[in-house]
């Protein structure tokens, strides 16, 4: 027999491993974020090579600059700050434009703002099915069939073979009033040169941005008007551009490498990064355009309004009611147990007989068994016009049984009479 310290030590050891091994998944957990791999390159919450986590610490290291984090999407954001540098690392090229339909954007940057955009080279070099995904009901963005080099945004994932799509060079350029607007022509194309280093335009004088930058081919930017100015040119094609616009400036770079913590390490140019944010006083570094945002739900209300005491006493209490309603809290009765099994001494069918036998008497069971069918079958007139012949021949039965004296009765035989005449009837039958 098991002696019950062993009993006891079997629950404690799978207690001891689950919590060994919650806490080993928990350890992963914390080391994943503390390094910040678990978010998308170009975070500032990332600290290896391709995150962003060193420029944001050397914004704030600045006197005078203030440096802060947005995780709340453009199209639920209230108004983002006035006077401030929004900076957007390792941007998507296919979505850029579409900052222009967001009022926090456009109002943020009317106000004085000034709009920092690096995009990820990569993304203009993958091959999109030619087919528009804009979602604008009030905007006619449709594609004529005979004119392949026409503005297409398709998502990044591979065509579907089965869906007729000729996959097309990416092409990207504004679309709707907003867009036009905004950015004001400028078309994001792809670029086949080698990476190397992009040159300063003879045009820009600004003493802060060096003549030559390392930068990785990727995009081109086309289309410059002359609300544009370029900045950096890359084989002959400008790769970095600005703007004005209302009261603040556009800064499109097509490469976020130098943003990045390995750039800051390998390839610094401090000259450029102090230019990027304009002289503004406080600088943003986005994080919903890279897929960190905040989502307000139940967990995040619990945290706001500091409900985690209520929400563990909760817990509590109905774990006591789930484990009251599973285990008797009185001992079983010496007698009656082996073990923890309490033995009932009558069956269900047994319960039920000594119910019936208190309530009803024996001679009486038969008629009684009756009135009831009678309850539940004889529901209206035109059910007992159908089955007229079988309620007579069975009251006649009843009748001749009340007849005989109280020895001569046999209930258990007019029963077995009654149910073989119910049965005759097969919707009748007990």
């Amino acid at each position: 027999m098991t002696s019950p310290a062993n009993s006891r030590t079997g629950p404690l050891l799978l207690l001891a491993g689950l919590a060994l091994l919650i806490g080993g998944f928990a350890g992963l957990i914390y080391l994943r974020f503390a390094s910040g791999e678990a978010y998308p390159p170009g975070s500032s919450l990332r600290a290896d090579p391709l995150g962003t986590k060193a420029l944001f610490d050397s914004y704030r290291d600045l006197p005078g600059l203030g440096v802060d984090r947005n995780f709340t999407p453009f199209n639920e954001h209230r108004g983002l700050p006035e006077g401030a540098a929004l900076l957007l690392p390792n941007a998507n090229g296919a979505r850029f434009h579409r900052l222009a339909r967001f009022d926090a954007v456009r109002d943020f940057i009317t106000g004085g703002g000034r709009l920092v955009i690096a995009l990820n080279p990569r993304i203009p070099e993958i091959m999109y099915p030619y087919y528009n995904d804009d979602s604008d009901e009030d905007e006619d963005e449709s594609v004529p069939e005979d004119k392949p080099e026409a503005d297409n945004a398709g998502p990044a994932d591979d065509p579907d073979p089965d869906a007729g799509f000729e996959p097309v060079p990416f092409r990207r350029a504004p679309r709707g009033e907003d867009e036009r607007a905004l950015w004001a022509g400028l078309t994001l194309l792809p670029f086949e040169a080698k990476a190397g280093y992009a040159f300063r335009n003879e045009q820009v004088v600004d003493r802060l941005l060096p003549l030559a930058l390392p930068w990785r081919a990727g995009g081109r930017l086309t289309g410059l008007g002359e609300d544009w100015t370029p900045l950096y040119e890359l084989a002959g094609e400008t790769v970095a551009a600005a703007r004005t616009f209302g009261d603040g400036e556009i800064i499109v770079l097509t490469d976020a490498y130098l943003l990045s913590n390995e750039a800051l390490l390998m390839h610094r140019e401090p000259g450029f990064l102090a230019w990027l944010p304009g002289g503004r006083h406080l600088v943003i570094f986005d994080e919903t355009h890279l897929g960190v945002a905040s989502q307000t739900g139940i967990a995040v209300l619990v945290r706001r309004y500091r409900l985690g005491g209520f929400v563990l006493t909760l817990a509590a209490v109905l774990g006591l009611v789930v484990w009251r309603g599973s285990l008797p809290l009185l001992p079983p009765h010496p007698g009656r147990a082996a073990g923890n099994t309490i033995r009932a001494e009558l069956s269900s069918e047994a319960g039920l007989a000594s119910l019936l036998s208190r309530g009803v008497s024996e001679s009486e069971l038969p008629e009684t068994a009756f009135r009831l069918w009678k309850r539940s079958f004889i529901r209206n007139e035109a059910d007992r016009r159908r089955h007229a012949a079988l309620l007579r021949e069975v009251e006649e039965l009843l009748a001749a049984e009340s007849a005989l004296p109280p020895r001569r009765r046999n209930p258990r035989e007019t029963h077995l009479k009654i149910h073989s005449i119910l049965n005759r009837h097969p919707r009748t039958r007990l």
